[in-house]
């Protein structure tokens, strides 16, 4: 036999042993549970009431640290709206009181090191990665722009200027479009529904920033998530020398302003596009809601679940409508908002919306099978491992469960409190928190082009984009 022939003969009982692998059905595979315990960390608190979390880890030569603050732009008045976004972006490369712009960017540079800084809705954040023998520079740099940020006026300027670019942009997009319409339309008048406009970011000057910075960003309103190669006492002992002296405030947090009902309805922004866009949604619940998971369940299902979601088996599988679709209960502190959304070609416009608003209908009165049940579960289960891939993810996620004012335990509990879901929950879930007679629906596109008139889905509100 030659060398060929016995390499053919090895390939054939390799394949016919494996052949039975290869013939089952991926849907009959039984995938074992998972068990997984959340790794523990340590915390520590300076006097000046900066909290820490650490997390010991020799594996690389390297040190991450996430700083995270309670601010953002729900705190900033309406006339002013991108300040938080600026301050952020500002606190970073704009400078300290000792050090120039550029100079701190080649010191950071010459050491292969990144620091970040920026703001969102909620909160703020600095990231700094850094080399182990390189950590003081690194924390000192931090530690200046923390304390002694320059808010450079020439890197205002640019700041200023990219950000007008951005939102003169931001038009041409009609994904954004649809969010940011949505959001208007879900939260009238509330920082949660409001978009940076030319004249809001115009009004910003400097001295609102070194305002804003006054009262955000000090000691007792931050928590670090810090992990690496090092020991805890030496953890300690850096944090204390470069922010030790970091002073704290009592400044209370400004009183989170009401939110108003939204008014459901169809609004139509024309976009002369062969693609529609729209979301459809509603209020949703906030991230300390009591049913979360049950939540989280339900909506893995409808549409939160990928390609396995019945919204994505209907409308992409069976009826080839859209390449991807979904839906998403996302959650923030005071509220939160449950929609779904997807792309499709003009002419099914109408026909994807009826399909979406249906399997919601379908969701609530008939609820879920077992098989769908233990699939989302397992999936979501399952998935959580990889929250914990790395040791700055470890310590990052116990520091945020204080962060968000969970117990210390939380993460633990919330295996258990997904496992536990069961079908009536899921029900119970979709019947309180599914509204499909009270929808917002946002469209972006021709209906010149449309299967069928907007007005199907009710009155139509136009929608004027600037």
């Amino acid at each position: 036999m030659n060398k060929l022939a016995a390499f053919l003969v090895i390939v054939l009982v390799l394949f016919g042993a494996f052949m039975p692998l290869f013939a089952q059905d991926y849907k009959s595979v039984k995938i074992s549970e998972l068990e997984f315990k959340v790794p523990d960390v340590d915390r520590f608190e300076l006097e000046n009431g900066l909290i820490v979390y650490f997390y010991e880890d020799h594996t690389l030569p390297v040190v991450a640290l996430d700083a995270v603050f309670r601010l953002g732009e729900i705190y900033v008045p309406f006339e002013k709206a991108g300040l938080a976004k600026l301050c952020g972006e500002l606190l970073r490369t704009g400078g300290t009181g000792s050090t120039a712009p550029d100079d701190f960017d080649q010191m950071l540079d010459f050491v292969g090191a990144s620091l970040r800084s920026s703001a969102e809705t909620e909160s703020g954040s600095v990231n700094l990665r850094t080399l182990k023998k390189d950590v003081e520079l690194g924390l000192r740099l931090m530690a200046e722009m923390l304390k002694d940020p320059r808010f450079d006026s020439e890197k205002f300027d640019i700041a200023v200027e990219n950000t007008l670019e951005e939102i003169r942009r931001e038009n041409d997009s009609p994904n954004l479009i649809t969010r940011r319409e949505f959001y208007k339309l879900l939260f009238p008048d509330h920082p949660y529904g409001r978009s940076m406009t030319e004249e809001t970011v115009s009004a910003i000057t400097r001295d609102d920033l070194v305002e804003f910075h006054r009262k955000f960003y000090h000691p007792n309103n931050c928590i670090i998530a810090l992990s690496g190669d090092m020991t805890k006492q030496e953890a300690e002992q850096l944090i204390k020398k470069y922010l030790g002296d970091w002073k704290k405030s009592d400044s209370a947090l400004p009183e989170f302003p009401g939110i108003k009902k939204p008014v459901p309805g169809t609004y139509y922004v024309f976009k002369d596009l062969n693609q529609t866009y729209f979301r459809i949604g509603h209020p949703g619940i906030s991230r300390t809601n009591p049913d979360r998971y049950a939540v989280q369940v339900m909506n893995f299902i409808l549409g939160g679940g990928g390609f396995i979601s019945r919204m994505s088996n209907t409308i992409r599988v069976q009826e080839g409508l859209a390449y991807s679709v979904g839906s998403n209960f996302y959650q923030m502190d005071h509220s939160g908002s449950f929609y779904a959304a997807c792309q499709t070609k003009a002419e099914t416009t109408s026909r994807a919306i009826e399909l979406m608003i249906a399997e919601i209908e379908k969701l609530i009165a008939g609820g879920v099978t077992e098989k769908e049940l233990e699939t989302a579960k397992n999936s979501i289960l399952n998935s959580d491992i990889f929250s914990y891939s790395t040791p700055q993810q470890i310590v990052s996620q116990q520091a945020s469960l204080e962060f968000y004012g969970f117990p210390p335990d939380e993460l633990t509990k919330r295996i258990e409190e997904i496992k536990a879901v069961t079908a009536d929950d899921v029900r119970a879930a979709a019947a309180k928190y599914l509204h499909p007679k009270a929808l917002i629906v946002i469209v972006v596109g021709n209906e010149a082009l449309f299967d069928k008139p907007l007005s199907t889905f009710g009155l139509v509100t136009n929608v004027k984009i600037e």
